[in-house]
């Protein structure tokens, strides 16, 4: 069971989730909770485990919303994208911010997301950092929408023809 929540106004918001069986993640494998309505987009948090670069396990979380009534070209601007992965013990979450926070889509492509790298998967599953608790990790993506284009309102005008 994934518990989803949604904290905050429709332009400036916060997704959280907890994701079970961690420990049984493997490299390319992840995992997404239900879709929350905001900014008339549905959005979604995810996380996973992906070797870098470098071929060191990390920790990935990421957002992905998906507009539904696509008939064009669109895209979402975030004026900021903080990923924080929450210790069970404490109010003090490890942070990152993300360098590219747009995202685009099409009349095709319906789905468009953003991710970041978090910490080494041995980090997270380290007892004494404190991440993991049965098994399960806190994710918490807060983020605020800048701009959108083509994004249907409501009323099923696409909110740059209202201004």
């Amino acid at each position: 069971v994934k518990i989803c929540q949604l904290l905050g106004e429709e332009k400036e918001f916060v997704i959280r989730s907890r994701f079970e069986g961690v420990s049984a993640f493997v490299d390319k494998s992840h995992d997404t909770a239900a879709p929350i309505m905001n900014a008339n987009l549905a959005w979604k948090i995810g996380t996973g485990r992906y070797t870098n670069r470098e071929g060191q396990a990390m920790l990935i979380v990421g957002i992905q919303c998906r507009n539904e009534a696509a008939y064009q070209k669109w895209s979402c601007e975030l004026e900021y994208i903080e990923y924080c992965l929450h210790k069970h013990t404490s109010n003090m979450p490890h942070k990152a911010v993300s360098t590219d926070p747009m995202i685009y889509g099409s009349e095709i492509e319906r789905v468009a997301g953003n991710g970041c790298f978090i910490l080494p998967w041995d980090e997270v599953i380290d007892p004494r950092n404190d991440y993991l608790k049965d098994d399960a990790i806190l994710v918490e993506i807060r983020f605020k929408v800048k701009s959108t284009s083509g994004i249907p309102t409501s009323l099923g005008i696409p909110e740059t023809m209202i201004r």
